[in-house]
């Protein structure tokens, strides 16, 4: 009898364990959504912090989360359970009672190694909010263009748009049909500038240039004035998407991440919660796993913008 511990004391256990640890045991049992609405429903009801809470909690979750994570749930002052929450809440794509605006969204994600840009995801996403022509909600190139020379969006301007304003790159881009940037590029990534120059390395300047000035500067302009990135992360996504979710964690962007997803993905890598950098995951603010949790928050942000 002598080993049994007293429920206060081990309640103290739990303190042990940090918010952290519980996004990872989330994160890692693959918890579903169904489980993680009905975790927040029982959590919000401010129960009394009893052994039948406990015992409430490990029957219904214990396939997901440890003991130590279902102590470290039970023991909470009301802060710390708004910590918990807003946690858990990062995999609850219908939730949005944390996020104070998702009116302009920045379509983010990989763009220079898309095999067919012709058929990228954003073409799709636009699609979900119209099908009509022209889409209220997309700006086109024109816009997108004006938008991405002078960084601004006035008032004036928004109101012409249904919300949420959806700013496709794609749409702004249009060096990329530029024949010297073609011959550039493909130089590049045929691996002309693998070894030290032995000829005059115009070329590569001009790629410098063409990357700086019209896609870089392009498409930072338009994301600086968006509230909202939302991220394919797949084998695509490389240090042009990395940079603009570190300008998102500064700018204080909702980051909605895509991961999972078996939509576009020509070799069928699909990227998983694991792949995202822990750099990175402490100021994500949504993660939807798999192509059915994209269409539930494209369904939230529509809602939100009711």
């Amino acid at each position: 009898m002598s080993d049994i511990v007293k429920f206060d004391e081990f309640l103290y256990e739990g303190l042990h364990f940090s918010i952290n640890d519980l996004f990872d045991e989330i994160l890692i049992s693959k918890m579903p959504l169904s489980a993680i609405k009905e975790l927040k429903a029982t959590l919000v009801k401010k129960q009394p912090v009893t052994e039948g809470l406990f015992d409430n909690i490990k029957y219904k979750f214990n396939q997901w989360l440890s003991k130590q994570a279902i102590r470290y749930l039970v023991e909470s002052t009301e802060k710390h359970l708004d910590e918990k929450i807003k946690v858990i809440n990062v995999f609850d794509p219908t939730d949005f009672s944390d996020i104070k605006e998702c009116e302009v969204i920045y379509l983010g994600g990989g763009i220079d190694a898309a095999s067919n840009l012709d058929e990228n995801w954003r073409y799709w996403f636009e699609d979900q909010f119209s099908e009509e022509e022209p889409n209220p909600h997309v700006m086109y190139e024109d816009e997108a263009i004006k938008l991405s020379l002078t960084g601004k969006l006035p008032n004036k301007v928004k109101e012409q748009y249904t919300k949420p304003i959806l700013f496709n790159p794609l749409r702004n881009e249009i060096i990329r049909d530029d024949p010297e940037f073609k011959a550039a590029y493909k130089a590049f990534k045929g691996g002309e500038f693998d070894e030290p120059f032995k000829k005059e390395q115009g070329q590569f300047n001009k790629l410098q240039k063409f990357f700086n000035t019209n896609v870089v500067a392009f498409d930072l302009r338009a994301f600086n004035v968006c509230d909202t990135n939302v991220v394919k992360w797949d084998r695509i996504a490389g240090s042009g998407t990395q940079g603009e979710m570190q300008l998102s964690m500064n700018r204080k962007q909702n980051i909605f991440m895509w991961v999972d997803s078996d939509m576009f993905d020509e070799e069928r890598v699909r990227y998983k919660t694991r792949n995202i950098s822990p750099w990175t995951i402490g100021s994500v603010t949504k993660i939807v796993r798999g192509d059915e949790e994209m269409k539930i928050l494209i369904e939230s942000i529509k809602k939100f913008n009711k």
